[in-house]
């Protein structure tokens, strides 16, 4: 397993990238910066997970999905909160771009798997 860790946003949140056996994962794509598409070219990216829906974490959703066509996921508790990514982030004076519609619900005992590897879901509000 690879992890690559890459800091984005003018907050300086942490966005993850997680290879195993051919697949990757990307958690919190703050934003999709330059360095972080690149890591991700020729790669499969099964999955584009949000941790929770604040702004520093998923504003880079829509063109990372636009860029690798991943599916993504997040907690149906917080997509009230991805849905409002441009007006959580114009407190702050700063512009982000609206992040697409998740494809997946994350929940506890439905695992994420990049490779041989399985991740368990946990909720932590």
């Amino acid at each position: 397993m690879e992890i690559q860790t890459f800091q984005t946003t003018p907050f300086m949140t942490n966005c993850y990238v997680i290879s195993d056996g051919g697949d990757t994962l990307v958690i919190d794509p703050g934003d999709a910066t330059q360095e972080l598409l690149a890591a991700v070219d020729g790669r499969t990216v099964t999955a584009i997970v949000n941790t929770h829906g604040h702004g520093d974490h998923c504003a880079g959703n829509a063109a990372l999905i636009a860029h690798t066509g991943a599916p993504l996921w997040i907690h149906e508790a917080d997509i009230d909160l991805l849905r409002a990514i441009p007006e959580q982030v114009r407190m702050f004076g700063v512009t982000f771009a609206p992040s697409p519609e998740p494809a997946h619900r994350l929940a506890p005992g439905r695992p994420l798997t990049v490779g041989a590897t399985v991740f368990e879901v946990r909720h932590a509000p």
